[in-house]
């Protein structure tokens, strides 16, 4: 993983994720969010969203 997601807090993360571009697609009777990330990208996310401390 990157060290910038490392230290990155939730806000960054957050953007990271929301500035990735898309395309909404409507199939079937559904609209479907299409993001252009890869799978190495997303997998990075989930690890920093899974480092974050969980508030109590």
């Amino acid at each position: 993983m990157p060290a910038e997601l490392l230290t990155a807090r939730p806000k960054r993360l957050r953007f990271l994720m929301l500035q990735t571009p898309g395309r909404v697609v409507q199939h079937a009777r559904q609209l479907v969010l299409r993001r252009a990330a890869t799978a190495a990208q997303i997998a990075e996310w989930i690890e920093a969203l899974r480092l974050l401390p969980v508030p109590v």
